[in-house]
């Protein structure tokens, strides 16, 4: 018995340090597989790093029901040693029942020893059951845990069949393929599941007809946008279709300008024909997740135009594969002015743009007379080197023209060129980063703004910068006065509150045409949550604002839905707020990712800060090398004599210069420094830290860690100008 009781008691110890954990933000890595078929049942890996405790699963949508059924977390270096050791003892000793099971125990933690990269080292297992009227498309997945809720990751829903390449989720499974290992037989249509490990080569072999025109679409990049710690950061697949004979009849590792490829071939003859897909660098790691969407499938190559006015009924032009139709027609009454999906009965999604001004249409090669004293969009297509606009105007006119290509799934890098009428160039533009565009990783659309120098004739010139062209080079460009709006983006999209606790949410207006009014934001009517500090100040484009959870709220996941409201002129413009995730691709550069929407998970427990309120009109003032109060109502002496009170990322010039307690109130005195420049505005955000450990520092004993506990509402301040005296 003695065997059994020392492995039972290094297992327990093993699982407890396994429990116990380093603090850490929960993420998740990869879901696999990343998509199911409706009406049927599956079990989905979702990987990541501090998912102890996970307590459920959050699917956008309806039409899904989801559960976790296991949790898994594998032995660092120094426990996998403890067990090899204990493993070697009790090989040793008599194989009785006992001694055989627990043997088997050891090899079963030895064999998840932990993975090179521990984003990835940690696996829940949930079961899925998707109705058979669910939604088809893509949704967003994340876990919730006693940590918090998940970054959001793509899970996608469709109605043909679905073939699940087994998890690779094993050490053993991860080193480097030299060969490609046996085909799989499938039959199409299908959507095959697979993950790419180094080296790895895929290969599915299937029956095809004469005439038959087959789709191979692949989503990998689509699925995980972007890799912090790849290059080119993302996984880059590449597919190779052969016939029966093994000659190579079909190649690609890119469709167009988006990195997934897609193959479309007439199957020449009867026969069984083989599909390979790997990763164009032959890297490979467990997050190179992929689906194989193969079949004679419905695929829109190309939309034209790529947009509408709203509220209007709209017909576009479609081409393609397998289309049942040529056209479309769309009512877009009810539609906000941004970008869109358009439905249709296809495998792949398809974009288009509603604005609220007049349209036009761009035929043939010829310049093209315009009137830029209004503003107004061109639909065209960029068939020949180039198109020209020409347009008569007065000296100091103000001109904008913006091309959406890119943007909208075109392939045109373009490139504008302003030429006055003795042939100067008077200006060119050439990519311009849109922050909302944060999935196009190359932005190739430009914007152009200029005064005009002089009365005459010019000519816009739009181009792409390689000298192509073509029926797919699609463009909408945008031409006239500036026309003023915005758009709001905020993150994180996830949230995780207590009850009575607060969350600090960034907020980016993307203003447009020199649009610099103030900008109010709200939170969809009926909402449990607060919003405070939500007025984005005239000229400002970034603020952090907190967002609060009912004190009386037992465990819940809910939608976060925002709007902002400016006034351009005499028109009030309301926009939905589109949630963002920052995600760094390569090492290097940062992207603001849209998701489907904000959620906030109110997870057990409650804190009493959210009792605090403000009590001022706000914004507080206050002047350079000055002084203001803000009072504040709640249970401040059971709080914040616990507590640091700081300023969190605060503005340069104004901090805390002292806080002052009284029994249910208390007050924070704000100091301006005598150079902060008047006119500065935002929210003041407030932090009470903790000390965890001694409050002093000894020889023996460091100084007391901080620790995050809560936040204080949002305070709205502005710098006035400072007095004469």
């Amino acid at each position: 018995m003695r065997p059994r009781i020392c492995v039972t008691a290094l297992l327990l110890h093993i699982l407890g340090c396994l429990a116990s954990g380093q603090p850490g933000q929960p993420r998740i890595g990869f879901v696999y597989p990343a998509g199911g078929q409706v009406g049927t049942s599956l079990k989905v890996h979702v990987a990541g790093q501090f998912l102890e405790g996970v307590r459920g699963v959050y699917i956008s949508g309806d039409g899904i029901e989801a559960k976790v059924v296991d949790y898994n977390r594998p032995t660092n270096p120094m426990q996998a040693q403890q067990l090899r050791e204990r493993l070697a003892e009790l090989q040793r000793a008599s194989r009785d029942p006992n001694v055989v099971q627990q043997i088997a125990q050891i090899r079963r933690l030895l064999a998840t020893a932990r993975p090179q990269n521990p984003t990835m080292a940690e696996i829940a297992t949930i079961q899925l059951q998707i109705a058979g009227n669910a939604k088809k498309g893509v949704r967003s997945l994340r876990l919730y845990t006693q940590r918090g809720l998940t970054n959001p990751l793509r899970f996608c829903i469709g109605d043909l069949p679905e073939y699940n390449e087994p998890a690779s989720t094993l050490p053993q499974a991860r080193q480097a393929q030299s060969q490609p290992g046996p085909a799989v037989e499938v039959s199409l249509p299908i959507v095959i599941n697979g993950q790419i490990l180094p080296g790895q080569v895929d290969r599915y072999v299937f029956d095809a007809r004469a005439g038959q025109e087959l789709i191979a679409v692949v989503m990998a990049r689509s699925l995980i946008p972007y890799l912090a710690d790849g290059v080119p950061g993302w996984f880059q697949a590449r597919l190779a279709l052969y016939d029966p004979s093994g000659r190579q009849v079909a190649y690609c590792d890119n469709w167009r300008s988006e990195p997934d490829p897609v193959i479309a071939y007439k199957v020449q003859s009867d026969g069984r024909y083989t599909i390979e897909i790997a990763d164009a660098l032959y890297r490979g790691r467990e997050d190179f997740v992929y689906r194989l969407i193969i079949g004679q499938i419905p695929f829109v190559a190309d939309v034209f135009p790529l947009g509408c006015r709203a509220d209007t009924e709209a017909r576009f032009e479609l081409s393609g594969w397998n289309l049942p139709a040529g056209q479309i027609t769309v009512d877009t009454k009810g539609l906000a002015s941004g970008i869109h999906h358009l439905d249709l009965p296809s495998i792949n999604q398809v974009l288009f743009a509603v604005d609220d001004l007049p349209e036009a249409m761009c035929q043939g090669d010829r310049p093209l007379r315009i009137d830029v004293n209004r503003a107004q969009v061109i639909n065209g297509r960029l068939t020949h080197a180039k198109q020209v606009f020409e347009f008569a105007a007065a000296k100091g006119q103000h001109i904008v023209s913006e091309v959406y290509a890119r943007r909208l799934g075109s392939p045109l890098d373009g490139i504008l060129r302003l030429i006055d009428a003795a042939g100067n160039v008077i200006a060119v533009a050439d990519d311009f980063n849109d922050p909302a565009s944060g999935l196009v990783a190359h932005q190739a659309d430009p914007v152009m703004e200029v005064n005009l120098p002089s009365d005459g004739t010019y000519r816009l010139e739009l181009a792409d910068t390689a000298g192509k062209a073509g029926l797919e080079y699609a463009y909408r460009l945008r031409i006239g006065p500036p026309v003023q709006d915005f758009q709001v983006l905020a993150w994180p999209s996830g949230l995780t509150l207590r009850p009575g606790d607060r969350a600090v949410l960034n907020i980016r207006a993307v203003r447009k045409d020199g649009f610099a009014g103030p900008i109010r934001l709200s939170l969809d009517a009926g909402s449990p949550l607060a919003l405070e500090g939500g007025i984005i100040p005239a000229g400002v484009s970034d603020l952090r604002v907190t967002i609060a959870a009912p004190v009386d709220v037992c465990e819940a996941v809910w939608p976060l839905v925002l709007q902002a409201t400016g006034r351009i002129g005499d028109r009030t413009i309301t926009r939905p707020v589109i949630a963002v995730d920052p995600q760094i691709q390569a090492f290097a550069y940062t992207h603001l990712v849209p998701t489907d929407g904000h959620v906030v998970y109110i997870a057990p427990g409650r804190l009493q800060v959210g009792l605090i309120r403000t009590m001022e009109r706000l914004p507080i003032q206050i002047r350079p090398g000055g002084q203001a109060v803000v009072n504040l109502r709640g249970p401040l002496p059971m709080v914040l004599r616990r507590f640091e009170v700081r300023l969190d990322d605060g503005p340069g010039g104004v901090s805390i210069k002292d806080v002052v307690l009284q029994p249910g109130a208390g007050q924070l005195i704000l100091e301006a420094s005598r150079d902060v420049k008047p006119g500065l505005a935002g929210n003041l955000i407030i932090l009470l830290e903790a000390t965890m450990g001694r409050q002093t520092q000894t020889p023996m004993q460091p100084a007391a860690r901080p620790g995050r506990i809560a936040y204080l509402p949002a305070i709205p301040f502005v710098v006035q100008v400072a007095s004469d005296d």
